[in-house]
């Protein structure tokens, strides 16, 4: 369901000249679904006396494991004050000559709906310092259902920094965002599937926004959501680990988009000046108005980056309006 057209107006005058911003905003009626969602408490099944890959078969608990390194449940005082049991991967070292250990939970969602496109991940997490002085990395990768990984968000337990790779990138970009150790954070990262863009924050910092999730040829839809231990050095893994709860994967509408921005920059060689700011990739119109009652489009680009710059050729002295709107 749509509502009515939300108008907003910002007026700046310079020589007889108004900008006058018209936003179109949309709202959706279907509801957010949750795809999974657990505390790792013994009312849902989950038993500390087992690894969290090698969990009693229930239909609550289908749990995924690969690797030899620790895993498992917590218990209080060792976790989260106040919340019960906590997930974790690390402290115990591979029994194999292997870096990697990972836990999953399958998802399988091979068709994602066009009603609730948005798929969002959130988790609490905290890692926990080495006592023996090696330190490892501790990620969680996206996969789609062909198990090709779409991204990873890697905390990296020396440096304390966050780094990410995506489809189609050979190397880990740094976020720019450090961690503390022994601290819990919340971690949030948000994948619109008909957009193809995620973005990641970590306690609301933000660690990357508008990265793709797929290169075209890559199969685009969501398998799970791993936790995962790497260890630096095979010979002498750290005793780190990552402790992680309320992990929740949901599928949510599209909400309503953020409306563009123009912004009147002045004279730039005689020709009046707009700078329109919005959705990264998307088209948008500009249209001008001598009174208000008509409209005529002028202008139309790409926000290549989220934003452009347009410059209207031929300002007459008389007042004038501008406004923006996406276009398909």
């Amino acid at each position: 369901m749509k509502t009515a057209p939300n108008m907003h107006i910002k007026e700046m005058r310079m020589t007889s000249v108004a900008v006058l911003l018209s936003l179109l905003l949309a709202s959706h009626a279907a509801a957010a679904a949750v795809l999974f969602t657990t505390q790792f408490e013994p009312a849902e099944g989950y038993n500390p006396q087992f690894t969290l890959a090698e969990q009693p078969a229930t239909a609550s608990i289908p749990w995924k494991g690969l690797g030899t390194g620790g895993n498992g449940l917590l218990t209080e005082p060792n976790a989260f004050p106040g919340f019960g049991q906590q997930a974790y991967v690390g402290f115990f070292p591979p029994t194999t000559q292997e870096r990697d250990t990972f836990v999953w939970r399958p998802i399988n969602l091979a068709t994602i709906p066009t009603e609730t496109p948005i798929i969002q991940f959130t988790v609490l997490l905290e890692i926990v310092d080495s006592t023996n002085r090696h330190f490892d990395e501790f990620q969680w990768i996206v996969s789609n259902t062909a198990e090709r990984p779409l991204l990873t968000i890697s905390l990296e337990n020396n440096s304390r920094e966050i780094f990410f790779i995506r489809d189609g990138i050979d190397t880990f970009q740094s976020t720019g965002v450090k961690f503390e150790n022994n601290v819990r954070y919340a971690f949030e990262l948000t994948m619109n599937f008909a957009e193809n863009t995620w973005s990641a924050k970590l306690d609301g910092a933000l660690l990357a926004s508008a990265q793709p999730i797929a290169l075209p040829a890559t199969l685009r839809d969501l398998g799970d959501v791993a936790a995962a231990w790497v260890v630096k050095e095979i010979a002498t893994p750290g005793d780190n680990f990552m402790v992680f709860d309320s992990y929740e994967i949901t599928a949510l509408p599209v909400g309503p988009e953020i409306p563009p921005v123009l912004t009147a920059l002045g004279f730039v060689n005689g020709q009046f000046t707009l700078r329109l700011q919005g959705v990264n990739s998307k088209t948008y119109a500009i249209e001008r108005s001598t009174g208000l009652q008509e409209w005529d489009e002028i202008w139309r680009d790409v926000a290549a980056g989220g934003a452009f710059e347009f410059r209207d050729p031929d300002p007459s002295g008389a007042q004038r309006a501008y406004r923006a709107r996406r276009v398909p």
